[in-house]
This record gives C-alpha cells, structure tokens and sequence, in this order.
C-alpha cells in the first residue's frame, strides 16, 4: 500500500503492516496533522534550523541503521541458541526506532543537550503520545506502552 497521495511526496514506501492497523483516513489525517505541525516550523526556517534538521534526520537514519543490525542479531541469536540476549536486542531495536521517529517528528524530541540524556520512559511515552495521533484507541488495545515493550522484546524468549 502507498501512501503518497496523502503526504504530497513524489517518493512512497510499499507498505506491508501498516493497512493492517490503520484506515486510510487515519493516515490521511495523520498527514494533515503533521503538515500543520511542520508548516509552523517552516514560516521562520533558518540557515541554523536548517542545519538542525539535517541533523535530527541525519541521527534519525543512525538510529534506523542501528534498529536494524539488532533485528538480524536478534534473529541470528533466536536462530543459534543464544535466546539470553534476544530481549536485550528485541527492547533497544524498539527503542532505537522510537528514538528515530521522535526526532523525525515536528514536536518530537526537545532541542539541545536535553534530547541526548532522554529516559527510556519519556521516550517509549513521548513516542506512545505521538502515535495516539494516528489511532487513540490503540494505546487501550495495546495497554501500557513500557508493558507493550517489555512484552514484545519478551517473545523472543518464547520462541
């Protein structure tokens, strides 16, 4: 599924997993959403927020890269017996994905010195309180969102 007739851009992901949990209208308003946020930034862009920006996409893409060398170990120590450190890897690629789509978002992470000593609880609740935006009453479904993490990062003992 793409989703480029929503976000304006002349570039589209094919997605997998994401028509499985959300409507289309509940994209298209979560683009709609994300542009008004985006478009009070951008009436007194900088050459400083310029620069910022590359950077929090810059340290994004390093947070992505890094979720996905520890989904293939996660996988490689599912597959090898090594199932101790699986939670261990299955928590931080969650968390590092988090932590990407929080300084992708308008309102995302704050500014400064602050963002680089984050909590993993404001992180995983930051990113919970941003994805309300999308579905609010996923987070009812889900439950808690460190209780979700946990539970996600626990299959891969079960396995």
């Amino acid at each position: 599924m793409r989703y480029d007739q929503y976000t304006g851009s002349g570039f589209a992901y094919d997605y997998v997993q994401l028509p499985l949990v959300v409507t289309d209208e509940q994209v298209a308003a979560y683009c709609a959403d994300s542009r008004k946020r985006f478009a009070t930034i951008a009436k007194c862009f900088t050459d400083a927020d310029n620069s910022r920006w590359m950077l929090r996409h810059y340290l994004a893409l390093k947070y992505v890269i890094n979720a996905s060398i520890m989904v293939g170990a996660s996988e490689y120590s599912a597959k090898h017996n090594l199932g101790m450190s699986v939670p261990y890897l299955n928590y931080y690629t969650l968390l590092n994905v988090c932590r990407a789509f929080l300084w992708t978002a308008a309102d995302g992470l704050p500014v400064g010195n602050e963002a680089e000593t984050l909590k993993h609880d404001r992180i995983l609740n930051t990113t919970a309180n941003l994805m309300r935006r999308l579905d609010v009453a996923a987070e009812a479904r889900w439950g808690g969102v460190a209780d979700t993490m946990v539970s996600l990062a626990l299959r891969g003992l079960r396995r």
